[in-house]
């Protein structure tokens, strides 16, 4: 069965406030990973368990991830085109009014084109 991939959901997979902050805009799958007081070991098995996760739920169309644990994810295999993987940067301390903007105005910089979080 083939979806579009307006048809699909959005993954987002970062820190707590990261997170948040997709969630409300609509992101309907989140995985918060935390880093603090973590080893580089501990936090890539956590990030690697749960992109296989993402991997296998073919609803996914797209993930966010936080640019932060971009380095774990690298080298990962994926089987195939979908998802679409998308690195944002996080832990800006924008007000809450322009972190929706922020994020399409990335988004549509990486896609070339505009979708609604």
């Amino acid at each position: 069965m083939t979806y579009s991939l307006s048809e699909k959901d959005i993954a987002v997979i970062g820190d707590e406030n990261f997170v948040k902050g997709f969630k409300l805009g609509g992101a309907t799958i989140a995985f918060t990973i935390n880093t603090k007081e973590q080893t580089d070991e501990t936090i890539k098995a956590k990030v690697r368990e749960v992109v296989g996760k993402v991997f296998e739920n073919y609803k996914v169309g797209i993930v966010i991830i936080e640019e932060n644990l971009k380095k774990y994810v690298e080298g990962f295999r994926k089987t195939s085109s979908q998802p679409l993987i998308i690195y944002l940067p996080g832990g800006l301390r924008l007000d809450k009014s322009k972190i929706k903007e922020y994020y399409n105005s990335l988004i549509r910089a990486y896609l070339g084109l505009s979708i609604e979080v």
